[in-house]
């Protein structure tokens, strides 16, 4: 799935007031689907690029400012830019084997879009290692239309809050070092 799919039609300032509330947030529902639908098996399937193929997960997906915030009751940790957030994600899937495991319906998936056009997403799920479920997620995602790009939706921050048995299970960054965690 390619991120000008996911585009609600009228997820802007200018195209906001033709359509009536409902009409509106079931577009926004309908992207926030196809936006989880599409992310997490590229996630989870772990294919990694640097080139812009659509079908690989890498730093293509992000703006190259971007950042990621991945909480824990024990830790936080805040990454910036595309090829640090990219192999940070990797690197849960990988090295720490972890799966995401959305529910890929409401409630487990809301979405709205200000009056700028950035558009939250919110999902919840649970994470597997292997065929174990280890604990729960919420992740908000920031994505913005990129012009550069033919418009496509690229992600302009995520926040990861993960609730896992083990904090073990999230030890390491891309680069096979642990992770620079802070105890809060």
């Amino acid at each position: 799935m390619m991120y000008e799919e996911m585009q609600p039609a009228n997820c802007g300032p200018a195209q906001v007031g033709q359509l009536t509330n409902n009409d509106f947030q079931g577009q926004l529902v309908a992207m926030a689907e196809r936006f989880v639908v599409w992310f997490y098996p590229l996630l989870n399937n772990g294919h990694v690029c640097n080139t812009n193929a659509e079908d690989n997960f890498g730093p293509h997906h992000f703006f190259r400012d971007c950042q990621l915030k991945i909480i824990s009751p024990h830790y936080e940790q805040i990454v910036e830019g595309d090829m640090k957030v990219s192999e940070t994600l990797l690197t849960l899937i990988g090295e720490s084997q972890l799966y995401f495991n959305p529910f890929n319906a409401q409630p487990g998936i809301k979405c709205h879009c200000d009056s700028h056009g950035l558009a939250l997403i919110l999902v919840a799920g649970v994470v597997h290692k292997g065929e174990d479920p280890v604990g729960t997620f919420e992740q908000k995602f920031g994505l913005i239309q990129d012009p550069s790009a033919d418009n496509k939706w690229k992600i302009k921050f995520s926040e990861l809050q993960l609730c896992v048995k083990d904090p073990n299970l999230i030890p390491i960054n891309g680069t096979g070092e642990e992770l620079a965690l802070e105890h809060l």
